[in-house]
C-alpha cells in the first residue's frame, strides 16, 4: 500500500511538472527555478470545500484543499499541515517562455452531498481461550510474620469457698524496760508578748464644792490707739441711676453770626458763663465743618461753635450757637 501512494504521488509530481512545462495551464509560476523543487503536494486523502465553505477571497479558492495538487514553494517556505514536501526533476531542454496567465475561472457549483454508508455488519465473537496451567505453589517466606494483637481479657472465675478462722496465737513475754534518755537542750526565748488592750474608763468622781467668788478687779487703763489700716479695694460700680427730668428748655441761649465777606469760616461765642450744647447754620453753600469750640475755633473749647462753608460772599449764610 505505501509503494502504491509513493508511485501515485510520483505520477501526480510528474504529471503536474510536465503541464507546467508544456505552457498548459499551472497553479503557480516556477519563478526561474525550473521546477527543480521544493513542492507541496496535497495529501491523497483530501476533498474539494463544499461550497458553503468556499466563500473567502478569490486566491484562497484557486488553492482549494485536494488531492495531488502542487506547489511551487521557496527553499525556506514551509509546507501547509494538508501538504507534503517534495523535490522534482528538472525538464531537459530549454524551457519556453511563461504563457500569460489565464483569466480566474468562475466558481464551481456546490457538489451534492453524499448518501451515508451502509452500516458495517457485526463481526463474529471470538473463540474462547484455553485456561492456562495453574501455577507453582511459592516458597515459604523465612521472615516472620507480624505479632498478633493481644487477645481478649477471659470472664472472672467463679468466688472461692470462704476459709475458716485461724486459731488465737499465745500472748508474747513483756519486754524489758528502757533507759532514760538524757535531756534535751534548752530551747530558745520566746517572743515578748503583745500588749494588752486599754481598759475601760472608771467611773467619774463627784463634783467638788463650788468655790467662793473672787472680789472684782479696778478697770484697766484703755489702750494706745492702733494704726489705720490700709485702703479697702474700690467697690464695684452701682447701677445706673434714674433719667433725671429734662431741663427747663427756657434756659438754653440762642446766638446767630452773620459770615462776613470773603471769609468761609465764622466761629459764634455763647455769653459768657455759658457753654455751647450745639450749633446750626443756614447758609447757601456747602457745609465742610460743623463743630464746638472755643472762641478761637479750637474743637477742644466748649464755650463757641464754628462752621465752614465753601462759599464766601456776603450774607451767604448764618451760623448758631446753643449756650447753657
Amino acid at each position: 500500500m505505501r509503494k502504491f501512494l509513493i508511485g501515485a504521488a510520483g505520477v501526480t509530481l510528474a504529471l503536474a511538472l510536465t503541464v507546467t512545462a508544456t505552457g498548459a495551464p499551472q497553479f503557480q509560476a516556477d519563478q526561474g527555478r525550473r521546477l527543480a523543487g521544493p513542492f507541496c503536494v496535497g495529501k491523497r486523502f483530501l476533498k474539494p470545500l463544499d461550497g458553503s465553505r468556499v466563500t473567502t477571497t478569490p486566491a484562497f479558492r484557486a488553492a482549494v484543499l485536494r488531492a495531488g495538487v502542487v506547489r511551487s514553494v521557496a527553499k525556506t517556505e514551509p509546507c501547509r499541515p494538508w501538504e507534503n514536501r517534495k523535490l522534482g526533476l528538472a525538464v531537459a531542454g530549454t524551457p519556453g517562455p511563461a504563457g500569460e496567465r489565464g483569466l480566474q475561472g468562475p466558481a464551481g457549483p456546490t457538489g451534492a452531498t453524499g448518501a451515508a454508508g451502509a452500516k458495517g455488519d457485526t463481526g463474529a465473537a471470538g473463540a474462547t481461550g484455553a485456561t492456562g496451567a495453574k501455577g507453582d505453589t511459592g516458597a515459604a517466606s523465612t521472615v516472620p510474620g507480624p505479632k498478633g494483637d493481644t487477645g481478649a481479657t477471659g470472664p472472672a472465675g467463679p468466688a472461692g469457698a470462704k476459709g475458716e478462722a485461724g486459731a488465737t496465737g499465745a500472748a508474747g513475754p513483756a519486754g524489758a524496760k528502757g533507759d532514760v534518755g538524757p535531756a534535751g537542750p534548752a530551747g530558745p526565748k520566746g517572743d515578748t508578748g503583745a500588749a494588752g488592750a486599754v481598759g475601760p474608763a472608771g467611773p467619774a468622781g463627784p463634783a467638788g464644792p463650788k468655790g467662793e467668788t473672787g472680789a472684782t478687779g479696778a478697770p484697766g487703763a484703755p489702750g494706745a490707739t492702733g494704726p489705720a489700716g490700709p485702703a479697702g479695694p474700690a467697690g464695684p460700680a452701682g447701677p445706673v441711676g434714674p433719667r433725671g427730668p429734662m431741663g427747663d428748655i427756657g434756659s438754653i441761649e440762642t446766638v446767630a453770626g452773620n459770615f462776613i465777606a470773603g471769609e468761609k469760616t465764622i466761629t459764634v461765642n455763647c455769653p459768657a458763663g455759658k457753654n455751647a450744647v450745639s450749633g446750626g447754620y443756614n447758609i447757601q453753600g456747602s457745609v465742610t465743618a460743623s463743630y464746638r469750640s472755643n472762641s478761637s475755633g479750637n474743637p477742644t473749647g466748649t464755650t463757641s461753635w464754628t462752621v465752614t462753608q465753601t462759599s464766601g460772599n456776603t450774607g451767604s449764610g448764618i451760623a448758631y450757637v446753643y449756650c447753657a
